[in-house]
């Protein structure tokens, strides 16, 4: 049974109006490929829920801005159009922040949103830096962890890993 927390998750306003991926590749391969972009990319994505305006603070904050300016960088028109579009029903590529680059797309995809309900939670991809963290997990496997301890420092940190493939590269210096 799944936790309470993922259950509700589920059923978010902002489903009705947003794809569980991007219209970016290498986005979505952080959706559909974890362990991959973690242990080879050293990129963590989480898909967290926002309203509109957290998202464009997050935004601001990540880019040093307000949330006033980045709205300000939005076509109305254009935002107009997505919520139209919304309202009959088309879906909508999730909004995302890459930390990594500095990177955001999907502000009028959330300011249309914003226009149809400000409360709404709508998914929105986060982009870690995740090296230090992946290094410190080499890190104890090479100075001897055992498998039931790698696993373990995977599962508290949220870090994907598929049963023993990651363990065993990082042995026998595959990785």
């Amino acid at each position: 049974m799944k936790p309470f927390s993922l259950i509700v998750e589920e059923f978010y306003s902002g489903d009705v109006y947003f794809d569980m991926d991007t219209d970016i590749t290498h986005y979505n391969t952080v959706l559909r490929k974890p362990d991959y972009m973690f242990w080879v990319k050293g990129e963590l994505g989480r898909v967290k829920y926002l309203t509109p305006d957290e998202y464009f603070i997050a935004c601001a904050k990540m880019q040093h801005t307000t949330p006033e300016e980045q709205i300000s960088h939005i076509e109305k028109d254009l935002a107009t159009k997505y919520m139209d579009k919304m309202l009959d029903g088309e879906k909508f590529p999730m909004p995302l922040i890459d930390y990594i680059s500095k990177r955001q797309e999907g502000r009028h995809r959330s300011f249309a949103a914003r226009q149809i309900d400000p409360t709404m939670k709508m998914p929105v991809l986060l982009i870690f830096d995740a090296n230090k963290t992946r290094k410190d997990l080499i890190q104890s496997v090479e100075q001897g962890s055992t498998y039931d301890e790698f696993k373990h420092l995977c599962q508290v940190y949220g870090i994907p890993h598929h049963k023993e493939t990651w363990y065993n590269q990082i042995k026998n210096r595959t990785l």
